[in-house]
């Protein structure tokens, strides 16, 4: 359980109710320590009081988005994608990228839909680091290298983790087309699952800005690839896993 491993809070659960029960029966079960309850309200009760909510509980929009979207904010959240890139897969080491300005690349963008993602940034971003890239062309043979980028999240409650029947026999179909496939995950690390084959796999955690400026900084050598894996995807690609380069 989330609370007995330490968290102060539980975010979104899929029934309030049941989520309250189930803790205060670990409690009375012994499961879990009364006090770490007690220790957990104390600081939220004393972050609450330190921004003062607790004297103005309501503010507008503008408000906070002008407190949160700081430069300094901006930059510890490049930071933070910049250091999470996880280089999963790199048999034929295909990463970084050499000799961009002469290579022939393809991007693919394969989107699972149901909600807004940022796969409009991705296309308008790609080409500041790879300016002759093409993009979701009609076959992949010839090229040198072939991105795949994937943006499907993990929803809660829908027991899926994986993407449509679909988008795995077009992948599938990619890789068999060009063994010199690099699969990048925005958002559901777990992808892999479905396509073993390809050659280099990469994870970001998420679709924001960031996360893809990131990717594409890490895929042409601009960072190194530092982030390790915070689960589990297989038998062999285990918590804490990473190519560092």
């Amino acid at each position: 359980m989330c609370v007995k491993a330490g968290i102060d809070l539980i975010l979104m659960p899929g029934d309030e109710t049941e989520a309250i029960d189930a803790v205060e029966k670990a409690v009375k079960n012994g499961d879990i320590n009364e006090e770490l309850i007690n220790n957990s309200v104390k600081k939220i009760l004393s972050v609450k009081n330190k921004l003062g909510l607790f004297e103005n509980k309501f503010t507008s929009f503008e408000d906070s988005y002008n407190k949160i979207h700081t430069p300094e904010a901006l930059m510890l959240s490049q930071q933070i994608a910049d250091e999470s890139v996880t280089l999963v897969k790199d048999e034929q080491n295909l990463l970084p990228l050499k000799n961009i300005s002469q290579g022939k690349f393809a991007l693919v963008i394969i989107s699972e839909g149901g909600e807004a993602d940022n796969t409009s940034y991705l296309l308008n971003k790609s080409t500041d680091y790879l300016p002759e890239i093409e993009v979701n062309p009609p076959d992949y043979k010839d090229y040198d290298l072939v991105i795949i980028s994937v943006f499907a999240k993990v929803r809660f409650g829908t027991g899926k983790i994986s993407i449509s029947e679909e988008n795995v026999r077009r992948i599938r179909n990619i890789i068999s087309q060009n063994k010199n496939t690099v699969a990048v995950s925005f958002g559901n690390p777990y992808l892999i699952r479905e396509f073993t084959d390809v050659s280099s796999y990469i994870c970001l955690y998420g679709d924001s800005d960031v996360s893809i400026n990131a990717a594409l900084k890490a895929i042409t050598g601009k960072i190194p690839f530092r982030g390790k894996l915070p689960v589990s995807l297989n038998d062999e690609y285990k918590y804490g896993w990473s190519i560092i380069k």
